[in-house]
């Protein structure tokens, strides 16, 4: 949102307006969460303007299964139900809720979507994710929070941040292509897009772990510059 020095109270009613359509999104996404199941597959396709969509269709026809990197940001719930509609089975690992009545209706909510969430565990956990690479399946993982697996201090957004390094880890373990995608709200129709991650970067420098990481990084950093008010991150990032 800016440095600390320019925090006049121009900068403060920004905040706060942002803020407010914070907590505002973050109930339009549980709302959408309890009716998405009542809709028809062609009424989430109706609700949905999906981008960049060769990115993925590139990614998944080298038949190695997919990484799929997103974050919290926007509706999330078409952009998880829009994999299905088109075909492709989808798994997505989850941080273990304390009240574990309330991660179960999550989870049930959710997986009338046909799609598998993993609650994160343990290493059974990582087993399941890989058997889903194994064959052939897309994983998506956010890469905006540390809450499970490798995590490193990284630059973002110009201030020391602890990041999850598992989209990227994975995606050089497996041999499967990393790429990005997130959603925003715009008006009456909700966008998906696709950004390419490892085919953004020459064949020869693609298991690079380094560069796959920055790449990510810049991508989360603009998606989610372009959409503050949409970015439902409750918890500390910045170090």
């Amino acid at each position: 949102l800016g440095a600390p020095g320019q925090r006049d109270l121009a900068f403060r009613i920004r905040t706060q307006r942002i803020v407010r359509r914070i907590f505002c999104n973050c109930i339009s996404n549980y709302l959408e969460l309890f009716t998405r199941p009542t809709l028809s597959k062609q009424a989430v396709l109706d609700r949905i303007e999906v981008r960049g969509v060769e990115h993925f269709e590139e990614a998944a026809a080298l038949n190695r299964g997919v990484i799929i990197a997103s974050a919290h940001l926007g509706p999330f719930e078409y952009l998880t139900s829009w994999m299905p509609t088109r075909g492709f089975e989808l798994t997505i690992p989850v941080q273990k809720m304390r009240d574990d009545r309330m991660l179960r209706l999550m989870l049930e909510k959710r997986i009338s979507n046909d799609v598998s969430f993993v609650p994160v565990t343990g290493f059974g956990a990582v087993r399941k994710i890989l058997r889903a690479i194994e064959r052939k399946q897309t994983v998506l993982i956010m890469a905006d929070r540390a809450v499970y697996g490798e995590s490193a201090i990284q630059d973002f957004f110009g201030a020391p941040a602890r990041l999850p390094l598992g989209p990227v880890k994975l995606a050089i373990q497996t041999g499967a292509p990393l790429v990005g995608a997130f959603g925003w709200r715009n008006g009456s129709r909700d966008v998906v897009e696709f950004v390419p991650i490892s085919f953004a970067l020459p064949d020869h420098e693609r298991g690079k772990r380094e560069l796959l990481q920055a790449l990510l990084l810049r991508r989360l950093e603009t998606i989610i510059g372009d959409h503050l008010d949409e970015w439902v991150v409750f918890e500390p990032v910045w170090q």
